[in-house]
């Protein structure tokens, strides 16, 4: 197989924290232990730290789901697959390299669309497998599920849907872009390797919201930002988008995911309840705006596996003298570099004006480098060491910092940005303070939300005690409308009026909001 450009650390190297480490516990928290499924229990198991593993699920009974139900059948030998490593068990192992042989003879009886459903769950398994036990067979079968699967790479360079589309069968777009991450790595060819870039940048232009996920309200459905991000498919698209990150290596996923974190997510997973759908624009009344307080089991299900993606792209490995900061979260490691245990954490804070700070500890001095990953919405970057003079940094860019490190060293990376106008479907402008997506918010019905942003007009930022607030200047914009308590894609060509200080806060959370605004000139 082609070596991925960075490997993910061991579960038990890493250690969330602040906002990380809530929003798992939250979800944690919404975990039914009677009718959670054994994928479940591992995934929980791994993101609560919990001593005590769930016991070995019966990989032998699992084979009998096959042909009927490959989907149901690679979640449990996935899950056995992880607890025989996470415990040792050579015999575990044995026994799910059995089912995967099973799984081998029967894939002749799958139909492309039953393989289709779980093919990204497959793929992932297979990969791992080989990865860890190097059996030959399991390349044959990655051969077999290449020819087996639709050419998901093709569909990613080519891209014939760039209009609203929905299937009729089972599958999604962010687990087809998850397959040519794979299938990537087994092939080694240069058009299966560019397929996942090459997708991301296809489908952000064609189906890309401000919110850092493209639409999937439940398939894809343009940039009109009155359709929506369902739950699943932005937990999907987390998932896809980490384990491109760690096969290509390109930033571009990182900002993606950053985006989503900081933006999609939290949208969703709010401190009162969760939501299942996010539209960009809605009115107060919107059913979007519903918080579920008892979540549907489903939707634990694909935030335990949403969380547990993002945990494992903070830190990455690129090789044994390599570590990399990804995402800008609280977090700590424990890893070796240059054979010697190293722990490192990293401390964030501020809003328009990043600083993080990232300490290290270890038992003795030794050489390695610490790439530091520059977002590409700061303005300028800088990076000091134990105090001394800051270094400019390039956004968009990974910052290499080579230096024999002691203990105690102290590293910060300064990232300062100013609020900024993005162009959106149909001219509309949304406004960004770094990565933070900000909106209007319609608290109630009667609230006005017709107003165009004035482009070219100052845009100004606050911070005080936690909160960002950034005002603009706005006018109205009469033509805009909604229909059926739907808000119609923002209007073109409207003309200056009276200007308005329009005051945005951050969009994560909002009821209703205006997130994308039509675009006045001065």
């Amino acid at each position: 197989l082609v070596n991925p450009a960075y490997v993910p650390l061991s579960d038990a190297a890493l250690h969330p924290e602040g906002t990380m480490k809530a929003r798992i516990q939250q979800v944690l928290n919404m975990v039914n232990t009677r009718h959670m499924s054994t994928l479940d229990s591992v995934l929980a198991t791994k993101l609560g730290g919990y001593a005590q593993l769930p016991p070995m699920p019966d990989v032998e009974a699992a084979a009998a789901l096959l042909p009927a139900d490959p989907s149901r059948f690679v979640e449990i030998v996935w899950s056995a697959s992880m607890l025989a490593a996470m415990s040792r068990d050579k015999e575990g192992m044995l026994r799910v390299l059995g089912a995967m042989r099973a799984f081998a003879q029967a894939l002749p009886q799958l139909s492309e669309e039953a393989l289709f459903a779980c093919g990204a769950d497959a793929l992932r398994l297979t990969v791992d497998l080989y990865r860890r036990t190097g059996q030959p067979f399991l390349l044959n079968l990655l051969e077999t599920m290449r020819g087996q699967l639709p050419d998901v790479s093709g569909l990613m360079h080519m891209f014939p849907f760039q209009r609203e589309y929905r299937r009729e069968s089972q599958g999604n777009t962010p687990e087809a872009l998850a397959m040519t991450v794979f299938l990537g790595q087994y092939s080694g060819s240069g058009r299966d390797a560019a397929a996942p870039l090459t997708g991301l940048n296809a489908l952000n232009r064609y189906h890309g919201m401000p919110c850092g996920a493209f639409a999937a309200d439940p398939y894809l459905a343009g940039r009109d930002p009155a359709r929506a991000v369902e739950l699943d498919a932005l937990c999907a698209q987390i998932e896809a988008y980490a384990d491109a990150l760690c096969f290509t290596g390109e930033n571009a996923f990182a900002e993606r995911l950053e985006l989503m974190w900081e933006n999609a997510l939290p949208d969703l997973l709010t401190e009162a309840g969760l939501r299942t759908l996010e539209p960009t624009n809605r009115l107060a009344d919107d059913e979007s705006c519903q918080l579920h307080a008892a979540p549907e089991k489903e939707d634990v299900s694909d935030l335990l596996r949403a969380l547990y993606a993002l945990r494992r792209s903070v830190w990455l490995s690129r090789d044994d003298n390599t570590l990399t900061y990804m995402l800008p979260v609280e977090s700590g490691c424990i890893t070796r570099l240059g054979g010697v245990p190293v722990r490192m954490t990293a401390a964030v804070k501020g809003l328009s004006r990043k600083e993080i700070t990232l300490q290290a500890e270890l038992k003795q001095p030794v050489q390695f480098t610490l790439e530091l990953r520059v977002p590409r919405w700061a303005d300028s970057a800088t990076v000091s060491v134990n105090g001394g003079k800051p270094v400019q940094a390039q956004p968009g860019e990974k910052f290499p910092l080579t230096r024999l490190f002691q203990s105690g060293d102290t590293i910060v990376l300064t990232l300062a940005s100013s609020p900024r106008l993005e162009t959106g479907y149909r001219g509309s402008l949304s406004v960004f303070c770094g990565s933070m997506l900000m909106a209007l918010p319609l608290p109630g019905a009667e609230m006005e939300w017709r107003y165009a942003l004035v482009s070219g007009e100052s845009v100004t930022v606050s911070e005080e005690d936690g909160e960002l607030n950034v005002l603009v200047t706005a006018c109205e914009a009469p033509l805009w409308k909604e229909k059926k308590g739907f808000i119609l894609p923002p209007p073109q060509n409207c003309q200056m009026g009276p200007a308005y200080r329009l005051t945005l806060i951050p969009y994560a959370g909002c009821g209703g909001r205006i997130a994308a605004f039509p675009c006045v000139r001065a």
